[in-house]
């Protein structure tokens, strides 16, 4: 709450995710955790066998999710917006599950929560890839993680839901034609680019949800919040909203993000070196066991 504060001090709304579908585990999958069955296994039955997706067929898991939405709203001061993830999720596997057709629980389980976030007086948020059949070629080279059942999703979601369309691809050419977001845009949804780690599609993805009416640009930082991505996903996501020329690499000593971080700092009343900066050390161990 007392970031919730400061950010409204400085103009800035911050957005609560949860997680209604897959990453259920609030981890990634190469780490092995789970925030809940590695300490407290009673509670397997609200997950899918392995914990990665939430049961959707079990009443329970639909309170349990309905409460963490309601609270995680009021103590983010009761945003416009609520952000319900449901990025890569993965085939179920309990047998309760299995016995209906999974892409109509998911696009129910979607759309009902959807309904519950806008009684709340906010608008839903959710990431794309589900909407998207992967064996489809209309989308080769981009994110799409659903099947066939799960992208008529597109056509039930209620129209004011953000979908943000999240992109890892290495893309070099044709950078003013976003199939996906076009796709989407054509279904009436609400839509927002979302660039990674590929520089040179940031202003172009910008440019185009700009032109074609959509909801606005969602620089993307995921697992990467320490050392030089993490500059210059600031640094080039600012130009990219904020529509100005891109500001390439930045140079060897950043001296204008370091003073921007320096403040941060300051306000944090950091006093341990290691904590400053992007890096804890000066210079890699590696480095200096080497010389």
């Amino acid at each position: 709450r007392r970031l919730v504060a400061l950010g409204k001090d400085l103009g800035v709304t911050l957005i609560p995710q949860v997680n209604v579908f897959g990453h259920a585990s609030a981890s990634r999958t190469s780490s092995l955790k789970h925030a809940v069955l590695d300490l407290q296994p009673e509670y397997e039955p609200l997950f899918e066998p392995g914990g990665w997706n939430w049961c959707l067929t079990n009443p329970e898991a639909q309170r349990v999710l309905r409460e963490l939405i309601a609270e995680l709203h009021e103590d983010f001061g009761n945003p416009p917006y609520f952000h319900l993830g449901c990025d890569e999720a993965q085939p179920p596997s309990c047998p309760d599950c299995r016995k209906v057709p999974y892409g109509e629980l998911v696009c129910r389980h979607i759309a009902d929560l959807s309904k519950f976030v806008a009684s709340r007086g906010a608008k839903a948020m959710i990431w794309h890839d589900m909407l998207l059949e992967r064996d489809d070629p209309r989308w080769k080279g981009f994110i799409a993680c659903g099947t066939a059942e799960t992208a008529k999703l597109a056509d039930l979601l209620p129209k004011d839901v953000v979908v943000c369309d999240w992109e890892y691809g290495e893309r070099d050419t044709d950078l003013d034609r976003w199939p996906t977001a076009e796709h989407l845009l054509g279904k009436g949804l609400t839509v927002a680019t979302s660039p990674f780690l590929n520089w040179k599609t940031y202003g172009r993805q910008a440019e185009y949800i700009a032109k074609h009416g959509g909801f606005g640009y969602v620089q993307t930082t995921w697992n990467c919040l320490r050392g030089n991505n993490w500059v210059a996903m600031f640094r080039c996501g600012s130009c990219a909203a904020w529509g100005t020329p891109d500001v390439g690499s930045p140079p060897q000593y950043d001296s204008h993000f370091a003073n921007a971080l320096r403040l941060v700092g300051h306000d944090m009343k950091v006093k341990d070196r290691e904590n400053t900066g992007l890096v804890n050390h000066q210079t890699p161990a590696s480095w200096t066991e080497g010389h």
